[in-house]
């Protein structure tokens, strides 16, 4: 009788073996059809679903650079923790119900992106992104609990704002340490779109370019 029980027991662990020390190309090719419309690329990966590296990866043709990936399991859940140091400095932890993978339906918490780009008339910006749990149906945001913070040397405080989400637009309302409305910033088509008011910044020289500016801070 014994025996007999061992069998499918036997069988279901090499299963698991095999899925879980497959080539984890295997399942980036699946996941490239389960966020479609996203563009999902990658050049090269090495490494299984439990620990792995993949290299050059694009989303909607914006490269996101090399990132490490590490996995668990648990009997309903599957947990990746993704970090990146390459185009910018990152980590998440994306939570996927076995139930509804083949949905892309997940959640992603405990993220946070460091995002540094310089200008030549406005001086470095420090765009920093801290995501608590966000919500994705169909790989599209739902809702998101989440900040941004805007630095610059040129600006008189760091801008604050509560991130929302409407699909695969996120937005944001600024306020500077006072709590008093500065603008918005926009993230769609691989770009920050910021409108600011110029009482933002320490010169008065801005002034120039009215009450408010706005301009792109491209993903690159």
């Amino acid at each position: 009788m014994i025996k007999y029980l061992l069998i499918p027991l036997a069988i279901g662990g090499l299963l698991l073996l095999s899925v879980l020390f497959a080539p984890v190309s295997i399942y980036l090719n699946q996941f490239k059809s389960l966020i479609s419309p996203y563009q999902f690329e990658y050049s090269y990966a090495e490494g299984t679903i439990l620990e792995s590296k993949i290299e050059d990866v694009y989303l909607n043709e914006y490269d996101l650079g090399t990132f490490q990936l590490s996995s668990s399991f648990t009997f309903t859940d599957l947990e990746l923790l993704i970090s990146t140091t390459d185009k910018f400095i990152g980590s998440a932890k994306i939570l996927a119900p076995f139930a509804s993978i083949a949905k892309a339906t997940f959640n992603v918490q405990d993220a946070e992106i460091d995002y540094l780009y310089k200008t030549s008339e406005l001086g470095e910006f420090t765009i920093t992104t801290t995501i608590d749990n966000a919500s994705f149906v169909s790989a599209q945001c739902v809702d998101i609990d989440g900040a941004i913070i805007i630095s610059n040397e040129l600006f008189r405080d760091s801008l604050l704002g509560i991130i929302n989400c409407n699909r695969d637009v996120y937005f944001a309302e600024l306020f500077n340490n006072s709590n008093d409305y500065i603008g918005k910033i926009t993230l769609i088509d691989n770009a920050f779109d910021i409108n600011i008011s110029t009482s933002i910044f320490k010169s008065r020289r801005a002034g120039l370019f009215g009450d408010s500016i706005g301009f792109k801070i491209p993903l690159e």
